[in-house]
């Protein structure tokens, strides 16, 4: 609406006269840049599509077991899930009041688990994900309406 009214008020200031064709053209671009931004998502819905067909059955079955840990204990469930889950030198940690970071420790059994966590599939990955830290430090926040800004300071 503003674009419009915009290309409107240019036209009065201008004193030029309009017969509906540029404010028509107007309406045209504004539809092609919604259909553009629904074709976005669409591509993104079929990349997504692709990446869980590409899965074996074993990253499946952990995805959809996470999930049904998270559909029926919730945030903490994954939690506890993952204490167990990241034992050989991995780690899980409250960092926060309500935030907390999966360290894997290099090891690529942990990498791989962390993967299914944050699998665009992964209801516990999409809703608390907050980010990571080279090194396989991935933070995760316990509120899904909180706005994380995680800061780290170098210690020598």
């Amino acid at each position: 609406m503003t674009e419009k009214y915009t290309v409107k008020k240019w036209y009065d200031e201008s004193g030029i006269y309009d017969d509906g064709e540029l404010f028509a053209i107007v309406d045209v671009r504004m539809q092609a840049d919604k259909i553009a931004r629904r074709l976005n998502e669409q591509a993104e819905a079929i990349k997504g599509y692709k990446e869980l067909l590409s899965y074996d059955s074993e990253d499946t079955f952990e995805i959809k077991f996470i999930n049904s840990i998270y559909n029926r204990e919730g945030f903490k469930g994954v939690i506890d899930y993952a204490t167990g889950k990241l034992s050989e030198y991995g780690a899980v940690r409250e960092v926060d009041k309500g935030l907390w970071v999966m360290v894997t420790g290099g090891w690529s059994d942990n990498e791989h688990w962390i993967h299914c966590l944050n699998n665009m599939v992964c209801l516990f990955g999409m809703k608390h994900y907050c980010g990571y830290v080279r090194g396989g430090a991935f933070y995760y926040s316990e509120d899904t309406d909180r706005s994380v800004e995680i800061t780290f300071e170098k210690v020598e």
